[in-house]
This record gives structure tokens, C-alpha cells and sequence, in this order.
């Protein structure tokens, strides 16, 4: 045996033990790093404890430093420490007293996967929307909705959400906690932190009357969607209008249309002349223009309505447009109808397939011709929402015409099943029909009756017509 082959055996033969003295060594240098580590955590900690007035303490199962203290009334604790090798955290946490009510919760949609503190798991609970974009970008807020209104002012949302952009932020059984990937080694920077996170947990105030502040953030947040909230939560929670008229009168001279619309929609008759201004508004904010035309039903004759729609179609305000169609389903004129059908014929898909959906309302003479013509269109959304309207009020003589459809190209399977759905809704509606009995009357061709024979789906024609080339 050669020297080389030697070699090569002996080399096979300790390779695992050479590799594991290997990891065995980095893992070793890895601890002395991390012992270096937590000996440079250990003096800034000390300072700060002696700044803050706290008391240094120890947790056996992490490895770093830990603080504990009182500021004021609230109970503080801050620690930078990591389990194992780990990434490092520095986690503050406080509990105020008196405490944070318990029957809300905040978990920020940055999430870290290696907490050191409990209950880490996301909630399960759906969120709900504060009002204010930013914010709900950043934290999900859960709970009783009153409560959590009240808890998040706006000077409680801007530092929570300072918090969010830079790690988690959590508030749960009345504790509120903040947590980063960052190894904290200057006793400036964690005294900083610590009172960073505090102000952030003083700012959301002890709720002692939850109606009263409702109405007062209904009145003075800055964020209009977040005033608009406030004042539908104060609605739910105080039925008794006589008891906040005060409030929604206010709310009628908002300088948001949707905070005017929560409030219009409260007073009933008082609200009408406002919903109108709203609804007729040419620079006004989409969303409560189209809520205002949705609530005001049949107090817009179909006049009024075609000219809001019209200039809402020169403006591009696209949401007040398919609003204003709809609420054209809800007339049965002549002239309401024949608007939405010059709709179904025109060339912007999505109006068309909301005239088509708002024509199935109308129960006009010729909404259901108009309909069946629409089944050719080369859009599949239009063709989706003539289906889905002839299903609610088309008749007989539309069944040829939609079996036409199914039996005719290959379709998708979503308008493959709104197909036979239609269908069905159909014969369901004509009394002694079963699925499937439609044929053209021998002797009659193109009338169509109910089939004699069991033959389901099919369609039949006279003697003459079936002798045409």
C-alpha cells in the first residue's frame, strides 16, 4: 500500500472526528464570544439601574442582564438577554396602575419569532379598524371596540406606532410590552428606550367614562376617519339619541363628509337636507358621497341621480358612479332603465356588469331582452353578471338562451356553474317546471313551452327548422 492511499484511509477514517473538534471548537468560541457579550451589557445595565433608581436581577434561564423598577406609578422591567446562542432582545415591559383595561389587546404586525416574554402568539380574534390607516398598517387592535376607541388618541397611536416601525409592540392582560433583535450596551440608550416605551403606555389614558370620551375623540382627533368611528361606536353603545344630540349636531358641521354622514344617518328626517348636499357634491370625498346616495333610497328621483352620475363620470370618482347605478336599479322608469342599458352596451366593462346588476332590480318590460343580448358580450364579467342577473328575474323564454351559452364554446367553470344556477333559479320560479324542460313548441319554432318528455337540458325544434341548411 502506497503512502498515498495511507493517507487517504487514515484521512476517511478521522474526518467525523476531526469535523466534530471542529464545531466543537467554533461552538466554544461562540460562548466566549457571547460570555464577552454579556460582560459588556453588565456595565451599561448597572448605570442605568442607578440613574433610574432600579435594582439589577436575574433570570437563570436567559443569559444577559435585567433591570426592575418603579417610574411613578408604573412597575418597569428591561432586559437584554438571548436563550442559548440566539439572536439578542431587548424587551421592556410595564405594568401601570392602576392598570391598562384587560378587555383590549394591541400585537403589532412586526413579529419577532424568539421572544422572551409570554404569550407571544398572534391573537386568533379578528381586528378591528381604528380609522387610522397608518396606525392599522402597523398595530392590529383587538377587544371591546368602546374601549380600545378611547384607549388609542392620536398622541397614543403616533408613539405606538414609533414603537411598531423599530420592533413589536404588544399590549395584553394590561401589560404593555416593546421588544427588538438589538443588543442594548449604552446605558444612555436603554434609559432612552425605557422612557420611549412609557410615554408611549402614559399616553393612552384611564378610561373612567367611556361615552364621554367617545364623544370628545368623535369630536377632536385629528384623523377624520377616526372621528367617524368614535361617533358610530358612541351610537352603539348610547342608542338614546336625546342623550347625545349634542354630539351629532357637532358632527353635522365636520369638516369630513364622513363624519357628517355617521351623523346625518342618526337624525333620520333632520339628516335628509345633508345626505342630499353630500350625495350632489362635485369635489367632495367618494366614499360618504356614495354612502349618502345609497341611504337616501328613493328620495333621488332618477333625474337627480343621472346627473350626479354623469358628473361623476367626467370626474373619474368611479365609487360614486357604480353607487348612482345602483340606486338606478332601484326605479322602474323608463328613462332609469334605458341609461343602464346604454351602460350594459358600452364599452367600460365594470359599468357595464353594474348596469347589469342593477337592470335585475328594475323588473322592467325590457331589462330581460337587454340581458340575453348581454350573454354575447366578449367580456366574461359582463357575461358573469347577466347570468347572475337573468338567474333573478329572468323567465322561461331566457333558459334556451343560457343552455345556448353552456352548451355553445367551453366556459370556465365559475361561469359554467353561475350558468346552471341561473338555471335553475329559473325553473324554480315557474310552477310544474323540473330541470331541463324547455323545447321549442312543434309547429311553433321560436316559442318555447315546457317539454313533454324527460329529456333535461335539451332543446328542441320543429320539423321545418331542422331541415334549414
Amino acid at each position: 500500500m502506497g503512502p498515498e492511499i495511507a493517507a487517504i484511509i487514515t484521512l476517511v477514517l478521522y474526518a467525523p472526528a476531526l469535523l466534530l473538534l471542529a464545531l466543537w471548537g467554533q461552538r466554544d468560541l461562540a460562548q466566549k464570544r457571547r460570555s464577552l457579550e454579556i460582560d459588556s451589557l453588565l456595565p451599561a445595565f448597572k448605570t442605568a439601574a442607578r440613574r433610574l433608581g432600579f435594582r439589577t436581577a436575574r433570570d437563570r434561564r436567559l443569559r444577559g442582564a435585567r433591570i426592575e423598577g418603579t417610574i411613578g406609578s408604573s412597575r418597569i422591567t428591561a432586559e437584554c438577554a438571548a436563550r442559548g446562542l440566539g439572536p439578542w432582545l431587548t424587551t421592556i415591559s410595564v405594568q401601570p396602575q392602576p392598570p391598562l383595561p384587560e378587555d383590549v389587546w394591541l400585537q403589532s404586525h412586526w413579529r419577532g419569532n424568539t421572544s422572551l416574554v409570554d404569550n407571544d402568539a398572534a391573537s386568533s380574534e379578528p381586528g378591528l379598524d381604528t380609522g387610522d390607516a397608518s396606525f392599522d398598517a402597523l398595530v392590529a387592535v383587538g377587544g371591546r371596540t368602546a374601549t380600545a376607541r378611547v384607549l388609542l388618541v392620536e398622541p397614543a397611536r403616533r408613539l405606538i406606532s414609533a414603537l411598531a416601525r423599530k420592533g413589536v409592540v404588544r399590549l395584553r392582560d394590561g401589560t404593555f410590552v416593546h421588544e427588538t433583535v438589538e443588543r442594548v450596551w449604552d446605558a444612555g440608550q436603554l434609559i432612552a428606550l425605557v422612557h420611549e416605551v412609557l410615554a408611549a403606555q402614559a399616553a393612552m389614558p384611564r378610561v373612567t367614562d367611556v361615552l364621554t370620551s367617545l364623544a370628545d375623540a368623535a369630536r377632536t382627533d385629528p384623523v377624520a376617519g377616526v372621528r367617524a368611528r368614535c361617533l358610530a361606536t358612541l351610537l352603539l353603545e348610547q342608542p338614546d339619541q336625546s342623550r347625545i344630540t349634542a354630539a351629532l349636531d357637532l358632527a353635522l358641521s365636520d369638516e369630513s363628509d364622513a363624519v357628517r354622514v355617521v351623523a346625518a344617518t342618526a337624525l333620520g328626517e333632520r339628516g335628509i337636507p345633508v345626505l342630499r348636499e353630500i350625495a350632489k357634491r362635485e369635489d367632495g370625498e367618494e366614499e360618504p358621497a356614495a354612502r349618502a346616495i345609497g341611504l337616501l333610497a328613493r328620495r333621488l328621483g332618477s333625474s337627480e341621480i343621472m346627473t350626479i352620475l354623469d358628473s361623476a363620470l367626467r370626474a373619474g370618482r368611479r365609487t360614486v358612479a357604480f353607487s348612482a347605478i345602483e340606486s338606478l336599479g332601484r326605479g322602474d322608469d323608463a328613462s332609469a332603465c334605458a341609461r343602464l342599458e346604454a351602460l350594459l352596451r358600452g364599452d367600460d366593462e365594470a359599468l357595464a356588469a353594474a348596469a347589469a346588476n342593477a337592470l335585475s332590480f328594475t323588473h322592467a318590460a325590457t331589462a330581460e331582452q337587454a340581458l340575453v343580448r348581454a350573454l354575447e358580450s366578449p367580456s366574461p364579467d359582463v357575461r358573469h353578471a347577466a347570468v347572475r342577473a337573468l338567474g333573478r328575474i329572468g323567465r322561461l323564454a331566457s333558459i334556451a338562451q343560457l343552455n345556448t351559452l353552456l352548451h355553445g364554446k367551453a366556459l370556465d367553470p365559475e361561469l359554467t356553474s353561475a350558468v346552471q344556477q341561473a338555471i335553475a333559479a329559473i325553473q324554480a320560479r315557474i310552477p310544474g317546471a323540473s330541470p331541463g324542460q324547455v323545447s321549442l313548441a312543434e309547429g311553433e319554432a321560436g316559442h318555447v313551452s315546457l317539454a313533454s318528455d324527460d329529456r333535461a337540458g335539451q332543446v328542441s325544434l320543429s320539423p321545418t327548422e331542422k331541415q334549414a341548411p
